[in-house]
């Protein structure tokens, strides 16, 4: 087994999406999946910690039976389907999208050739229900944990402040360890199901058996992309400021001038403009994210790779 480079594996994704921008439409479509990796269980867990509900309050009183009584019925039935078929079609376009990245960085990695996006699209589509099932289990098994997590959680009320704040934090870790096994699980086996074109069931066994094999490797490089999810969002937050500067600028000028619609065309510019960058950036990033993940599945799947850190322990006893 070799040592693991996650710097070449940063290098690579970044070359492949930067230098190949429509994947970025890829990352758009299916950003409704959620990132490959921890960043989403921990963004949940640490709601979870703030002290919110976990599903949304019950609205007093609301019924939907008016809306499928008389001449409203008939129009609520045909909003209903219109409805199902969007929902259906955005399932349908986020999976495959995620296959289709999934098989572009497979085959860019493979042959070093740009990847043909129409042939990836192919790809995903024809994995569309074998993906499928594999986000489902992956979505059914946090919220088990979270669940579990909320229900552990609730019962430490009784505890002193610092001991309250200590089985928080060991629950916590406990709900990342699990939640690594879970999500690196599911990465591998939708490797294996769009490049290797295994079943769901095959897949989730090797997924497994990879993991198992390669655990601290994955585990490292889950903590260096959430590093550099904390540091995106630091940026975000500070760099965010910069998109209400047409809006500064315009409520300035209807200060000025009492054209006071200036103030509110000013916000809708400054969030269009914030909206736009976000989306940009979040195709990317998701993008980024996956071919890393990709990268790493087939280091792992066709090389093998030993933990750093099991690395520098070994080069440590063997001074």
């Amino acid at each position: 087994m070799s040592e693991p480079t996650y710097r070449q594996t940063l290098a690579h994704a970044w070359k492949l999406v930067w230098h190949h921008k429509i994947l970025w439409i890829f990352g758009l479509l299916s950003v409704l999946l959620g990132q490959f990796g921890l960043d989403n269980f921990v963004g949940q867990m640490a709601l979870l910690g703030s002290g919110r509900a976990l599903f949304l309050p019950r609205v007093q009183g609301f019924s939907l039976a008016p809306f499928f009584k008389g001449a409203a019925a008939w129009w609520s039935v045909w909003l209903l389907v219109i409805v199902i078929g969007v929902l259906a079609l955005s399932i349908l376009m986020t999976v495959a999208a995620q296959g289709a990245l999934i098989a572009a960085a497979g085959n860019w990695f493979k042959i070093k050739r740009s990847p043909k996006i129409s042939k990836a699209w192919h790809t995903g589509v024809a994995h569309f229900w074998r993906l499928l099932l594999v986000n489902i289990i992956k979505r059914i098994l946090f919220l088990i944990l979270l669940l579990a997590l909320y229900r552990a959680a609730i019962s430490l009320v009784a505890f002193e402040s610092a001991a309250y704040q200590a089985m928080l934090i060991f629950i916590f870790s406990v709900g990342t360890f699990c939640a690594l096994i879970i999500s690196a699980t599911t990465i591998y086996a939708s490797g294996y199901i769009v490049i290797e074109r295994e079943d769901a069931l095959t897949a989730f066994r090797h997924g497994w058996g990879l993991l198992h094999r390669h655990f601290l490797a994955s585990l490292e490089l889950s903590i260096i992309l959430l590093l550099i999810d904390v540091a995106l969002i630091a940026l975000i937050a500070m760099g965010a400021v910069w998109f209400f500067v047409p809006s500064f600028i315009l409520t300035m000028v209807a200060g000025f001038t009492g054209w006071t619609s200036l103030v509110s065309l000013g916000i809708g510019a400054s969030m269009a403009l914030l909206l736009i960058f976000l989306a940009l950036l979040g195709s990317f990033y998701n993008a980024f994210i996956t071919t890393a993940w990709t990268y790493a599945f087939m280091k792992m799947h066709r090389e093998g790779v030993t933990s750093r850190v099991l690395h520098w322990v070994g080069a440590l006893f063997s001074r």
